[in-house]
């Protein structure tokens, strides 16, 4: 198995929004050396920036992961955002890219495993 399908198929296992390959090159893929490596290179290409549209969808996500609106509105802070500046798409956007990045480092065992090899 080579790398890219390595991460096709955890991309598939994960239940990831996005396949990993969709944001690296084939020169890219070739040049990372670990897991964090690999991070960087998504977070550069935006990987890791979920956006949810529509306030309904925002809602629900919202619903789901943070009804008391504190972990969302935790994040918000944090980057500088102002209350004027909030809404539930922005605040479920946020959240979920949190939760996005969070759960994509589950993948680093099985990532440094095989480029260990």
């Amino acid at each position: 198995m080579n790398f890219y399908n390595l991460l096709t198929e955890l991309s598939d296992k994960y239940g990831l929004p996005h396949d990993i390959n969709n944001f690296l090159n084939d020169q890219t893929r070739a040049d990372i050396t670990d897991f964090d490596h690999l991070c960087d290179e998504l977070r550069d290409n935006g990987f890791f920036e979920v956006e949810i549209l529509y306030y309904n969808s925002a809602m629900k996500y919202l619903l789901a992961n943070d009804n008391s609106l504190s972990e969302s509105l935790e994040i918000a802070d944090a980057m500088g955002y102002e209350v004027k500046d909030l809404n539930s798409e922005l605040l479920a956007s946020l959240l979920a890219s949190k939760d996005l990045q969070y759960n994509f480092y589950r993948l680093e065992e099985e990532v440094n495993e095989f480029l260990n090899q």
